[in-house]
């Protein structure tokens, strides 16, 4: 009979995702995933499988906890522009200053998702397409309700700000983007 686990899930994946977050997939080791959540190697192993599969387990966190109530607010009733804004704004809002400076997770990846593994690769460019397609219905919303200018095509906006995303993102990281700069974009 197995033994029963003996740590909370969620605490070991949110310690798991800061540590990935940090640092980035390839140079988190094991000894760090042992380090950083207090789990002996046999745990590690037997709860999550291998890093890759704890990796992947932190990256599903990580979408549940952060981007997950920032596209919760593209999906909501409001005119498309001011959802379109409150994204943005969630986005802003839930880093906090520390937070900020490493990015987002996804994006983060995105940049070597290529070189780790077709998996990872595929699901980041999955969470990445789902933010997409949150975006293109909010624009479509709000070309509709007169709120965001119908010039363009939906696709076209959506695709725009997702760049836009990106380019936040990675400025973050590399400390070009300060929150308080995005902040008062995001306005």
């Amino acid at each position: 009979m197995a033994r029963p686990l003996s740590y909370d899930r969620a605490t070991v994946l949110e310690q798991a995702m800061q540590l990935f977050w940090r640092k980035g997939y390839e140079r988190t080791s094991i000894r760090d995933l042992v380090d950083g959540t207090g789990l002996n190697p046999g745990s590690l192993y037997d709860g999550f499988g291998d890093k890759r599969a704890m990796f992947l387990a932190a990256l599903e966190h990580y979408c549940d906890a952060v981007v997950s109530a920032a596209m919760a607010g593209l999906r909501n009733t409001r005119p498309g522009a001011a959802a379109v804004r409150g994204f943005f704004q969630a986005l802003v809002d839930a880093s906090d200053r520390e937070r900020w400076g490493l990015g987002c997770l996804l994006v983060n990846t995105s940049v070597d998702a290529s070189q780790i593994d077709a998996d990872i690769s595929d699901a980041v460019a999955d969470r990445l397409s789902a933010i997409e397609a949150a975006l293109h219905d909010a624009v479509a919303r709000g070309q509709a309700d007169g709120s965001i200018d119908a010039r363009q095509p939906a696709e076209a906006v959506a695709a725009f700000l997702m760049t836009l995303l990106t380019g936040i993102r990675l400025g973050a990281r590399s400390g070009f983007a300060g929150r308080d700069r995005i902040g008062s974009v995001v306005q």
